[in-house]
């Protein structure tokens, strides 16, 4: 007779955590509703500064981030993810788009990139991708290399 009572299956598990820093209100705010549509926890950053506390000390899975911030850029939300006990994935998202940067993106380890503007489905694709892939840095990203 099986006696199981079921709670193997009943686990929870805490929804990932999306770090974004994107400097546009519009996108911003575009961005964390598609993050809640998919039920993931988001920190609203403005500045690579508040990005940095975050990574510190919360568990980040993701972190969405503009080409260029007020005090820095993507490659150095990158090598911050990089130092993150988390080591979360990055995205780069961006309203313009050349084959240069997003080589470059890719190149230096990064997941990839959310081209705005974007469907919903579209954005929750590639988002989804990213939390589902882990965004491990260190399996991807080339030695460290200067830019």
């Amino acid at each position: 007779m099986n006696s199981s009572s079921g709670t193997e299956t009943d686990k929870t598990f805490a929804a990932p955590l999306v770090a974004i820093a994107v400097v546009s209100d519009e996108d911003r705010n575009r961005l964390t509703e598609l993050l809640q549509s998919l039920h993931v926890d988001v920190l609203v950053h403005k500045s690579l500064a508040t990005l940095r506390r975050s990574l510190l000390g919360d568990e980040v899975n993701l972190v969405i981030t503009d080409v260029t911030l007020p005090d820095g850029n993507w490659v150095e939300v990158l090598r911050l993810a990089v130092e993150a006990s988390s080591s979360p994935g990055i995205l780069v998202h961006s309203r313009v788009i050349n084959d240069r940067l997003w080589s470059e993106v890719l190149w230096r380890g990064a997941y990839d990139m959310l081209i705005a503007p974007y469907s919903s489905k579209d954005g929750c694709r590639v988002i989804e991708s990213a939390l589902r892939s882990g965004c491990i840095l260190g399996e991807n990203r080339p030695a460290d290399r200067k830019h």
